[in-house]
């Protein structure tokens, strides 16, 4: 009866449905800017264990996602989901990356890292792109900025990562002027000196 009596003052009512409103708009905002993040299991239910269900906990963690212009390199520090499942982990923060390097406008294309594996131990990284992943005109120290800026990415977010394979849709990358047929040492090649700051 109380409600019924609310809803018939129309002035509180509409102070009820702009709050509701205004409730869920504050709620979508969080959603959209990851400060909550849902992860729902379905399927996991008599026949999931915890180790399963705790295999796909999200965190947020601060990184710095590196990118370079006219020689110079710089970073952007930026908040990201990360994952318990370290492999996961690492194909989130390989696609942001080039996620960023889209936003800057350092590559014209939109490129993705479709799997990323781990060794055994954890410290060789196997990464597969669903395109080859340089610019078609772009010099040898392009691609080169390229690659550093992807290492100190990974180096500086704490992975035990010591090297790194590249693949496009599961074969080996291939290049005019560098050879992805061996690992490449993720703590970087290029000296900082090389680049003007």
């Amino acid at each position: 009866m109380f409600f019924l009596k609310l809803l018939l003052n129309r002035s509180h009512f509409y102070s009820i449905v702009i709050s509701i409103c205004l409730l869920c708009g504050i709620f979508l905002f969080f959603i959209k800017r990851d400060l909550i993040i849902f992860q729902f299991n379905f399927g996991v239910g008599k026949t999931g264990t915890s180790k399963e269900i705790s295999k796909n906990l999200v965190i947020r963690k601060k990184i710095r996602l590196y990118g370079w212009k006219r020689e110079n390199i710089y970073y952007e520090s930026e908040n990201v989901i990360w994952f318990t499942d370290k492999a996961e982990s690492l194909k989130h923060l390989v696609n942001r990356w080039l996620l960023f390097l889209q936003e800057e406008r350092i590559i014209g294309k939109k490129i993705m890292a479709e799997s990323v594996a781990l060794s055994e131990t954890g410290q060789e990284a196997f990464c597969s792109f669903d395109q080859y992943p340089f610019v078609k005109d772009w010099s040898i120290f392009q691609k080169l900025c390229f690659l550093d800026c992807l290492f100190k990415t990974i180096f500086q977010s704490d992975f035990d990562v010591k090297k790194m394979n590249f693949f496009v849709k599961d074969q080996v990358l291939t290049d005019d002027h560098l050879d992805f047929s061996v690992s490449w040492p993720i703590d970087g090649f290029l000296p900082d000196t090389f680049f003007n700051h």
